[in-house]
């Protein structure tokens, strides 16, 4: 949602984007006023929610997936997976990870998406913060 909403005001107002060739040019007051009405609820309702969550699902140690209760609320990134068990690994799917030291080692690696949770990540937090 944020993101959106910041695409959608450079959209609105390239005046005040500086890779905007109408960088500079005067802003219409009544029009940033109106824009920003349309939104402010928006803004409100996303500022006051929960942050979102994510989990990391793994299976007999493999990461299986990424989730998240409200993905497109999680700022973009890219998520990889690194293990250094490279047992039963073709060299196709391995990479060699620069250490700290200078030194190399080799992993499976892979990217991963965030995706919708199909399971219900309140529940499970719930009970993590009974604990």
């Amino acid at each position: 949602m944020a993101r959106k909403l910041l695409l959608e005001i450079i959209e609105a107002f390239p005046q005040a984007d500086p890779a905007s060739e109408f960088y500079d040019e005067e802003i219409n007051g009544c029009e940033a006023v109106n824009f920003l009405s349309r939104f402010i609820p928006q803004i409100r309702e996303y500022l006051d929610a929960p942050p979102p969550k994510v989990a990391v699902v793994l299976e007999g140690g493999l990461v299986q997936c990424l989730t998240s209760d409200r993905p497109k609320d999680v700022p973009p990134m890219t998520f990889m997976v690194i293990d250094y068990d490279t047992e039963g690994t073709t060299p196709e799917e391995t990479v060699e990870v620069p250490q700290g030291n200078g030194e190399t080692s080799e992993a499976f690696a892979r990217i991963l998406e965030l995706g919708q949770a199909a399971i219900d990540l309140d529940a499970v937090f719930e009970q993590l913060k009974e604990k």
